[in-house]
Formats: C-alpha cells, sequence, structure tokens
C-alpha cells in the first residue's frame, strides 16, 4: 500500500485575520512586558488585528474599568468591553498566583 504524501503539500492560504494575529505577535513579542506603560498600546494593536480602528476604542468599552469590591479598595481592570470581554494583565515575568 502506498502513502500518499500530497497532504503533506497542501498549499494553506493564510487568511487576513491569520496574518493580523501573527502580526500582532511579533509585535507584542517585541515589548518590555511592562503593564503600566504598555498595556494601552498592546490592547490598541490587539484591537486593530481583530479590525477595528487602531486610534478609538469600539463603542462602550473602556480602559481601567473601576471594579469595587465590599469592603475592599477599588481595583481596575485593564479593559472591559461588556458583553464581548474583559482583560487584566499583569507585567511580564510576575506571578499570576499571587493576584
Amino acid at each position: 500500500m502506498t502513502i500518499n504524501h500530497q497532504l503533506a503539500t497542501i498549499n494553506y492560504q493564510v487568511t487576513s485575520l491569520e496574518k493580523a494575529l501573527r502580526d500582532f505577535a511579533q509585535f507584542a513579542a517585541k515589548l518590555k512586558g511592562d503593564e503600566k506603560s504598555e498595556a494601552q498600546t498592546l490592547l490598541f494593536h490587539l484591537l486593530a488585528a481583530f479590525g477595528h480602528n487602531a486610534n478609538t476604542l469600539p463603542e462602550g468599552s473602556t480602559f481601567e474599568y473601576r471594579v469595587r469590591f465590599p469592603g475592599e479598595r477599588t481595583k481596575y481592570a485593564d479593559f472591559v468591553w461588556p458583553g464581548r470581554c474583559l482583560i487584566e494583565m499583569k507585567s511580564r515575568g510576575l506571578k499570576l498566583s499571587k493576584h
């Protein structure tokens, strides 16, 4: 029985979303990983990869969304887009188990 090697040579077309996400990953890899100074830049690039205007936030979304906990101080989520996503970031190298 012969094995058909044509499957190994299938020409795979990269979609525009895949290309945009690869470009985003390359951009993100070059960042220092400092949450305070790079979070919004990273998020604007991520949104742009998904086709959103790179200069404005999508309607209804916000950076530094206030999250109030009873008896605790107010904390902030890095990005909230109600009904779509919540993003909380930490600087590169921080132990997430402490947060």
